[in-house]
């Protein structure tokens, strides 16, 4: 079984997985409330859920924005990634999930109709036809990441073993797969990679990698 601490490191283009990984359970919501509530039901305490939201390409940002604006408590979890730009590699800070976000609301009392006709916004990821709930402990595991001084989340790195397949996720290598053979010091790690039909043993910051699963 992968953990969060794996599921965070895999490869973009398994994003739709690593998102429904985290996601348990169907939503058990009830229709919004009656205008008129007895007064135990207005003094009750709230029921609030996590649901992922998708949002459009680049629009992470602009839908946390105007979902704020309604009322809805959100998580925008960013990280640092070293991308590769014109010039070389840069730091720059993007989203831990693009083209997701999180979104806490009561579920007897808020309706969920509004988001997907918010501007940045797509709509809540369902399964079938119920919004799918996060749980509370994997939001706050993500939120214990977060750094108080630059809001931005802190990953660990993926646990691994001699034989373990991982895929270089940053750097000049980004995109290659191979065999994890050894760790080099604290921070570096040495590899075999099949490049282009021939093996080659390298080495590389720890960082760079993410499991293969």
């Amino acid at each position: 079984m992968v953990d969060l601490d794996d599921l965070l490191h895999l490869p973009h283009r398994l994003l739709p997985a690593r998102v429904s990984a985290i996601i348990v359970g169907a939503c058990g919501c009830k229709p919004e409330c009656a205008t008129v509530r007895s007064t135990v039901e207005r003094t009750r305490s709230p029921v609030n859920a996590w649901f992922a939201v998708m949002t459009k390409p680049r629009s992470e940002a602009v839908a946390e924005a105007n979902l704020r604006r309604q009322g809805f408590d959100c998580l925008f979890p960013r990280v640092v990634r070293a991308l590769r730009g014109a010039t070389g590699l840069k730091d720059r800070i993007e989203p831990l999930f693009p083209g997701y976000l999180f979104l806490l609301a009561d579920t007897e009392c808020n309706s969920l109709a509004p988001i997907r006709s918010t501007r940045g916004a797509i709509g809540l990821v369902r399964f079938g036809m119920e919004p799918a709930r996060v749980a509370h402990d994997v939001i706050a595991r993500i939120v214990s990441r977060i750094n108080a001084e630059d809001g931005l989340v802190r990953l660990d790195t993926p646990t691994l073993e001699p034989g373990s397949s991982v895929r270089v996720t940053t750097g000049p290598l980004s995109g290659w797969e191979g065999i994890f053979l050894a760790g080099e010091g604290s921070d570096r790690v040495r590899l075999l990679l099949d490049m282009l039909g021939s093996v080659r043993e390298v080495v590389l910051p720890r960082e760079q990698l993410a499991m293969r699963i």
